[in-house]
């Protein structure tokens, strides 16, 4: 069984993407999205690149809505996903809730995909596992980086169905470039850097 935790998720009815309830009813999905709500808008990005690639997911704080017993709808998902993605930074290792997701999957003999959003390195039981790498990527770096994992690692079981295209705004930072300047000349209007040293 499913550790048994209160928490509460809040339903987006106005996301334009949001899946139709009718549409995982009585299914399996391909991947339940596992993050803490302070990644939300990574979940966001990750699930709507899967999803337009055609496969299912179950994102709670997308598909609950108000009035569901959460404790069952996220265990009835837990049972019917196939894998589970685990949207990993510090806020992850610090809810219990996504650690009782992570425990049950183990349990159950599912694989877990582990997606590292932040520069911190995991810890608990998912640190065993090898994890795709999201950190300080730009996102078309990112976007294949997820895609090539989850293609390799997932055939569609869930039925297709068709999403509109969406551009969700990319949570991630642009690369920084650990570069450190000193002695800055500048020459006539060309402002040119002279001297430029890598840390």
């Amino acid at each position: 069984m499913w550790i048994k935790l209160n928490k509460t998720y809040k339903s987006d009815e106005s996301r334009k993407s949001k899946i139709k309830r009718e549409q995982l009813e009585d299914k399996r999905v391909d991947f339940f999205v596992s993050c803490s709500h302070l990644d939300k808008r990574w979940a966001e990005w990750i699930v709507d690149c899967i999803e337009m690639e055609g496969y299912t997911t179950f994102w709670g704080d997308r598909d609950l809505d108000v009035g569901d017993d959460f404790m069952l709808v996220i265990q009835k998902y837990l049972d019917r996903a196939d894998k589970l993605i685990a949207i990993l930074s510090p806020a992850y290792f610090a809810s219990a809730y996504c650690q009782a997701e992570v425990t049950f999957m183990l349990q159950e003999g599912k694989k877990i995909l582990p997606v590292k959003v932040s520069k911190e390195q995991p810890t608990g039981e998912i640190a065993k596992l090898l994890y795709v790498d999201l950190y300080n990527v730009d996102k078309d770096n990112a976007k294949n980086r997820l895609l090539s994992v989850i293609s390799k690692n997932k055939r569609k079981i869930g039925k297709s169905y068709l999403r509109e295209k969406v551009d969700t705004r990319f949570p991630g930072k642009l690369p920084t470039n650990n570069f450190e300047f000193s002695e800055v000349t500048v020459i006539g209007g060309d402002s040119k850097i002279q001297t430029i040293r890598k840390a």
